[in-house]
């Protein structure tokens, strides 16, 4: 309980000092904490459903667009095969077109490869694989994921009739 010594000493105290003393008092201080406590417990638990709310659905549309990208993949591996056998029939012996052809062939395997994997796989997992990769080998995953974007920009560019309008002026 407060005395009137105790109340003259606080009215005579500057306000910045009144604050301060309030603010360091043990029993303002615990429950202060206590709110701040359930507040931060209240923000985690939010947090955690919404992540899992995203989560839940990013991998139900992964799933569901499983099956176009496995099968994208296996016909772009298919008309890869399909072009190294036109090389290898037009090679006539030259090492240029022959070496193409292998390359090409090399490549389409690859893509398949990637098409089975990701058929095999979860898309959590794929996902996982993905980060751990791009910790492993940054630079490599950053070049990737340049190599990529510019792979995609040139087929929606190509995929664009001829006679649409841009979406830029060209210089």
């Amino acid at each position: 309980m407060a005395t009137k010594k105790d109340e003259k000493e606080v009215k005579d105290r500057s306000p910045e000092e009144r604050k301060r003393s309030t603010l360091e008092s043990p029993d303002k201080q615990s429950g202060d904490q206590g709110v701040i406590g359930e507040i931060q417990q209240s923000g985690r638990e939010i947090a955690e459903r919404s992540i899992g709310a995203v989560g839940s659905r990013t991998r139900t549309a992964a799933s569901g667009y499983k099956s176009e990208i496995t099968s994208g993949l296996y016909s772009l591996a298919d008309g890869l095969r399909k072009t190294s056998e036109t090389f290898q029939e037009n090679a006539d012996d030259q090492p240029l077109p022959a070496a193409g052809a292998r390359y090409i062939e090399d490549l389409a395997n690859k893509i398949e490869w990637v098409s089975n994997y990701f058929e095999g796989k979860d898309p959590s997992a794929v996902a996982q694989d993905v980060k751990r990769f791009a910790r492993e080998n940054p630079t490599i995953f950053v070049g990737g994921a340049f190599v990529v974007g510019f792979a995609i920009s040139r087929l929606f560019r190509s995929a664009t009739p001829t006679g649409a309008p841009q979406s830029r002026a060209r210089a």
